[in-house]
């Protein structure tokens, strides 16, 4: 339901200063879920999520960019790569892609 709902993190949310109060509002979220269900699954929070904040820090190392930009201009430039096809197909459709970050 988070990525169809478009409600789910992504990774450039990390750099949001409300991104540990979006994070916090979607893991509520899940575990009201669950209660729903009526299951019975064992998993520790706090283990999974200490290991999830690690692995965020991991990711602000990274560089974040505009991939919609990026790919624009390497295309204008003549560079070719195995995403040619997907790339030109967002340029020319300016997709709603504009906000979104992704990793690079």
């Amino acid at each position: 339901m988070d990525k169809t709902g478009r409600n789910g993190l992504r990774v450039g949310d990390i750099e949001l200063d409300d991104f540990e109060v979006r994070y916090r509002n979607l893991t509520d979220k899940h575990e009201e879920m669950l209660a729903n269900y009526k299951v019975d699954i064992q998993y520790n929070l706090k283990e999974l999520e200490a290991e999830f904040f690690e692995a965020v820090k991991v990711l602000k190392g990274f560089q974040l960019i505009d991939s919609e930009e990026y790919l624009y201009q390497a295309l204008k430039q003549g560079k070719k790569n195995i995403s040619r096809r997907s790339a030109r197909f967002v340029v020319r459709h300016r997709l709603w892609y504009l906000s979104i970050r992704y990793l690079v």
